[in-house]
């Protein structure tokens, strides 16, 4: 295998993980200075403008954000600058009409939202004033796009470091000066600061303006929309399937069982979903840029589990040895009832790392229907062994369920691959896979069944193994340490 794309792979994915490091302290930072100054009552209307708008974004913005990746990156590794800048042409027009419809739906629709999320009128003017929001978003996510197309990953980095920065240094005093009334000012000033900082970045992407008509823009952006609207679509069954767990979980447990559900999976989310974030930037434009070679495309998929595993495996050793301390830091005493709920959830990571490089085939292949049908049927797995499982098992059933699902999702989606894709597995991988999950169900072991010190002893001595195991494969690709040390001097 070339050894320049894994180079490629590791670079990219070091910028976006310390970007995801980041980012998630400063998250950890907000909602503290939100809770403190704008209590309970703040972060419930917080969280439910914030997730209403999500929700609109979601069904509006026709999934423009990820489908028209794959023409953007494929264009620019033609090499072709005439197609590049058309391609981008016609993705910025319908990222203007998408951001518009978004725009007049929240506008428009004002009172409605406000009674569907809250129960009254009294938000209808927060919802018609955040409904810019809607627009300089879409804008923004398209700048955003063709960066990353064009493989600009240090300006995305930049973008996002900065973002999130001045949208802290911004958002603490308003917050003190207005407190709840100062929800709605600070997220469309976070939506300028986000606009503006892709737009200077975007730039430094250099693009020619293509004069196109109406008819011709829909007419070469039809397979951007078509596989847009098939990714909106699965992000809303995706989410509902979510929102109806925790219903089912409230109504049978509690609202106490909700907040430790939630709890337990951004626990999770933070810890090794940052890294998925990470590598997500940069390997979905690459394995489209080869989706027409059988050959390459299976050697990027392969790539990218090898460097996934790689990576993923000390983070969750780390985590499983650490976990009911970092719950005690995060959260408090209160949520240790999780911990063997959050330490099966992190042993299936093993599973959703090659699932996920998986998943990605079918955007990369622009095969919308193979990619509808198998996200429809995983979110009803989801769902029913979701509440079948609570129903018997309570929240440990829930991360059981949720490491069968991965079973499944990698069957389905392997077997998929190989037959629609003529993808090929390398079984070199294996070697190295299995070593690293036997290791990590010997430390979970270790904790859960040997009692006092020795648990913990053998399972740092097996935690210190999978890191070592982890680097001295990652050596093999890259120089670590000459890496990390360039890194450092820049």
């Amino acid at each position: 295998m070339d050894n320049s794309n894994y180079k490629r792979t590791l670079k990219a994915t070091s910028l976006f993980g310390g970007v995801q490091v980041y980012s998630v302290l400063l998250s950890l930072i907000s909602t503290k200075f939100i809770a403190v100054l704008l209590g309970p009552e703040g972060m419930g209307v917080s969280g439910l403008l914030s997730s209403t708008i999500g929700i609109i974004t979601t069904v509006t913005a026709l999934g423009l954000s990820t489908s028209a990746v794959r023409d953007v990156s494929a264009a620019y590794s033609t090499g072709d600058t005439a197609l590049f800048n058309r391609k981008v042409c016609v993705f910025r027009r319908l990222v203007w009409v998408t951001g518009l419809l978004g725009m007049l739906t929240c506008l428009l629709f004002s009172p409605l939202w406000s009674n569907i999320t809250f129960g009254n009128n009294s938000f209808v003017l927060s919802f018609a004033i955040l409904s810019i929001t809607l627009l300089l978003g879409q804008i923004s996510s398209g700048q955003s796009v063709v960066m990353r197309g064009a493989g600009r990953f240090k300006d995305m980095a930049k973008s996002m470091v900065w973002g999130k920065s001045i949208g802290l240094l911004v958002s603490i005093p308003l917050y003190y000066m207005l407190g709840i009334d100062g929800i709605v000012p600070v997220m469309v000033l976070m939506s300028i600061i986000g606009l503006s900082l892709s737009y200077y970045y975007s730039k430094r992407v250099k693009t020619e303006k293509v004069v196109l008509s109406f008819h011709e823009v829909f007419s070469e952006g039809k397979q951007m929309i078509k596989m847009g609207f098939f990714i909106a679509l699965q992000s809303f069954i995706s989410m509902l399937t979510i929102y109806l767990i925790r219903i089912y979980i409230a109504h049978v447990g509690g609202m106490g069982e909700v907040g430790l559900y939630n709890s337990g999976f951004n626990m999770v989310d933070m810890s090794v979903g940052m890294v998925f974030a990470a590598m997500g930037a940069e390997y979905y434009p690459r394995l489209s840029s080869v989706a027409n070679d059988d050959i390459k495309f299976s050697e990027a998929v392969n790539q990218q589990m090898t460097v996934s595993l790689l990576l993923i495996s000390p983070i969750v050793a780390l985590f499983l040895v650490m976990g009911p301390l970092a719950i005690l830091l995060v959260l408090s005493s209160k949520f240790l009832p999780i911990t063997m709920m959050i330490q099966i959830l992190v042993l299936s990571m093993f599973l959703k790392a090659p699932g996920w490089c998986l998943g990605f085939t079918f955007l990369a292949k622009a095969d919308t229907k193979a990619f509808w049908m198998n996200e429809l049927f995983a979110s009803i797995v989801q769902l029913s062994s979701f509440i079948l499982m609570y129903k018997f098992f309570g929240l440990n059933g829930i991360a059981v369920a949720y490491f069968f699902l991965y079973v499944y999702y990698v069957i389905v989606t392997g077997i998929i691959s190989s037959r629609r894709y003529n993808y090929r597995f390398d079984t070199s991988i294996l070697k190295t896979y299995l070593l690293q999950f036997m290791i990590c169900v010997g430390i979970f072991a270790s904790i859960r069944y040997l009692f006092g010190w020795w648990g913990y002893i053998l399972a740092s001595l097996l935690c210190i193994f999978s890191i070592y195991k982890s680097y001295k494969e990652l050596n093999k690709i890259i120089p670590v340490k000459e890496y990390i040390f360039k890194r450092i001097k820049h």
